[in-house]
């Protein structure tokens, strides 16, 4: 099927490395969770199943990539809830409309279900397919908050509350004795131990194949140049672990576990805040705390993001 000189073919998410590296490298709106190693850790440890993929050509020149499948007569992302914060299409941005109305075309044609989510909802995905589909839903999804970080750390203080600055610094003063190092892929142990020991349901969460999964993101982004795991001290101890991502400006924060037993120092909100502070000492521009409206997100000033559900 075509649409405005763009073809859809279907291939193996295995099959497609080469040419989705290519159009990664050009293509709009791109994060670490749209990379081929995302999905291939995806699919790999939590799958296991080699889907086939949409994507779209003019010619011989890749356009853009659906990480979609039908299930059921329905389109789903590629996608595992417990581990997908956001997902999306990729494209290369001289085509964006062509693209999605192509694929809005395909599901017209073979009358197909839509379960499309999460997307953001400033995403021309949510904003055109529903426009090209006269029966699709956009249904709100989840919250991620995230943080437009200025150009040094006094105007960050500024820009929050004047309880939420005396709090931040008060806690800073306190767990005075830390600090903080970059750790390696290699260490990812160690943050398997501290989220077990900090919360019941991330202990429950770390299944094998869940550990493994990690483990590869890990790899992987470590080679890429994106993985930033952050570790906080007290003396020789480690107390906390960020497991983040760094792309193009922008800081993921997608995990985390501290010790328990150094509570009284507020491990988490201490390594949160001083991560915060380097991001922006390195000219970050935001910090993305991911899936979640929990309210320690908000005390460091997040902003309120939602995700949205494509549904037909």
């Amino acid at each position: 099927m075509s649409n405005h000189t763009v073809q859809l073919k279907t291939n193996r998410l295995a099959a497609c490395r080469d040419v989705w590296h290519r159009l990664f490298q050009r293509a709009a709106r791109i994060s670490p969770f749209l990379s081929y190693e995302w999905f291939s850790a995806l699919d790999h440890h939590l799958l296991q199943r080699s889907p086939e993929i949409i994507m779209f050509w003019r010619d011989d020149t890749l356009l853009g990539i659906a990480p979609v499948e039908v299930i059921d007569d329905t389109l789903v992302f590629i996608a595992d809830e417990r581990v997908t914060d956001r997902c999306d299409i990729i494209c290369d941005p001289s085509c964006t409309q062509e693209i999605i109305a192509a694929f809005a075309s395909m599901i017209v044609h073979d009358d197909l279900g839509v379960r499309l989510f999460p997307v953001e909802e400033d995403s021309p995905l949510a904003q055109l397919l529903p426009a090209n589909v006269q029966d699709m839903q956009v249904e709100h999804s989840d919250v991620c908050p995230f943080i437009r970080l200025p150009g040094s750390w006094d105007g960050y203080l500024d820009s929050i509350s004047g309880k939420l600055r005396h709090e931040l610094r008060r806690k800073l003063r306190k767990a005075d004795a830390t600090t903080s190092a970059t750790l390696t892929g290699k260490d990812i142990t160690a943050l398997f131990d501290l989220m077990a020991a900090s919360d019941q349901n991330k202990k429950r969460f770390l299944s094998p194949e869940m550990r493994d999964f990690f483990k590869t993101v890990a790899a992987s982004f470590e080679l890429l140049g994106w993985l930033r795991l952050r570790g906080t001290y007290l003396s020789d101890a480690l107390i906390s672990i960020l497991f983040s991502f760094q792309f193009q400006g922008t800081v993921y924060l997608y995990n985390s576990g501290f010790d328990p037993k150094t509570a009284h120092l507020s491990p988490g909100i201490v390594s949160i805040c001083r991560d915060i502070q380097e991001a922006i000492e390195a000219g970050i521009t935001h910090y993305d705390f991911l899936r979640g409206g929990e309210k320690y997100k908000y005390r460091f000033g997040a902003e309120r993001r939602n995700t949205v559900r494509l549904v037909r």
